[in-house]
């Protein structure tokens, strides 16, 4: 039986820390991409996909493609809300609409393309049944 479509959407409130921080005093772009990859892993998590448990299926997803928009600095202290929803995935790849926000601004747009690869060959690989059941499709 498959999981419900709301598996397809996750979220969680973060506070930007010194670290997250470049030398204008805002939020570096790289500390955008590692949200973004950290709430796909946590939305993994969420559903019972964690990292040992792909790995078992002999199969884990990397990143293919990252665009961001930038829409508004943050600063450190500031409270986010990091989101996710799956838009698409089957066969080899999978879509993901990502944004970050501070209250109702948004920070940051973006679109991820993960593409699923075997853990021995890192050769491209099916999405295993499992996780495609698990995330609602």
């Amino acid at each position: 039986m498959s999981q419900p479509e709301s598996n397809r959407r996750f979220a969680k409130t973060i506070v930007i820390t010194q670290n997250d921080i470049d030398d204008l005093g805002h939020v570096n772009n790289v500390a955008y991409a590692r949200l973004i990859e950290d709430i796909a892993r946590a939305h993994a998590t969420h559903v019972g996909m964690d990292i040992q448990t792909l790995r078992d299926s002999g199969r884990l997803p990397v990143m293919l493609e990252h665009h961001l928009k930038y829409r508004r600095a943050g600063f450190l202290g500031d409270e986010l809300t990091v989101s996710t929803e799956i838009l698409m995935m089957g066969g080899l790849r999978a879509k993901r609409h990502n944004v970050i926000s501070r209250g109702d601004e948004v920070l940051v747009d973006s679109q991820t393309d993960w593409v699923w690869v075997d853990v021995v060959s890192g050769r491209p690989k099916a999405i295993p049944a499992a996780a495609l059941a698990a995330f609602g499709f």
